[in-house]
Order: C-alpha cells, then structure tokens, then sequence
C-alpha cells in the first residue's frame, strides 16, 4: 500500500474541486463532505462550558436547554444543515434548532428536550455538528 504524505491538497482545475471516491465508482468534493462546524457544550453550569470544539468563537446562553454557538467563519448562508445530539444521567434527549429565523450565517439557536417528560433541560453532553458552505 502506498502512502501519501503532504500538508496541502488542491485540486487540478481550481483549489476547491478535490474529489475522492465513495464506493465502487460514486464520487464526492472532499470540500463538502467536511464539517465546517461542531460543538460539544456542557450546560449544566452557571455558564456553559465548552469542551470541545472546532470553527467556535463562544455559546450565548439563552436559558435552560437553550444555547447558540457563535462561528469563528461564518457560513455562506443560513440553509446549512445541523446535526444535533445530547444526553445527561441515561436521560433521552431530542434536540432541536429554535426556528428558521434563529439560523443565520454566523450562529443557530438550539433547545434541548428531555422526550420522557418533555421538559427542557441543561445537558452534560450537547453536540452539535454543521455542515454546508464557508463564507
């Protein structure tokens, strides 16, 4: 097996257009296939903590299971998409972006909500993950 080692890829036509193969013979733009954004937050403090992260600057605590991160590199619209996942003490957890309007280029507004009694709840573990365009 042959092994590659370089620290730039660019692709021949223009610096975005690298493709590799998925399966048999699909293929896929590197580019867009990566995250652009993800989170992992602890809310169950006074003030979030984030534990991890990548293309963060902060998180705006707007209340009990309510949180928005805040991109370092916005996006290049608000029509990204979100993946998101929680869980705190074997509790399950559905996770939620607020509403359209919440989702800009720069930030989305997330709200947690435990689905065996439907309250809201802080979380020891809220990931989020972005993917879509870079500004």
């Amino acid at each position: 097996m042959s092994e590659i080692i370089t620290d730039k890829l660019t692709g021949k036509t223009t610096a975005k257009t690298v493709t590799v193969t998925v399966g048999a013979s699909a293929t896929q733009s590197l580019e867009q296939g990566l995250a652009k954004h993800w989170t992992n937050v602890d809310q169950t403090t006074s003030t979030p903590i984030i534990e991890d992260s990548f293309n963060n600057s902060s998180v705006t605590d707007s209340g009990t299971g309510d949180y928005s991160p805040v991109f370092v590199n916005n996006m290049s619209n608000a029509n990204y998409a979100v993946a998101l996942c929680c869980g705190d003490s074997g509790a399950r957890f559905h996770g939620d972006v607020v509403n359209k309007s919440s989702v800009t280029a720069s930030t989305y507004r997330t709200y947690w909500v435990n689905t065996t009694n439907a309250a809201v709840n802080d979380n020891s573990i809220a990931t989020t993950t972005v993917h879509g365009d870079l500004a």
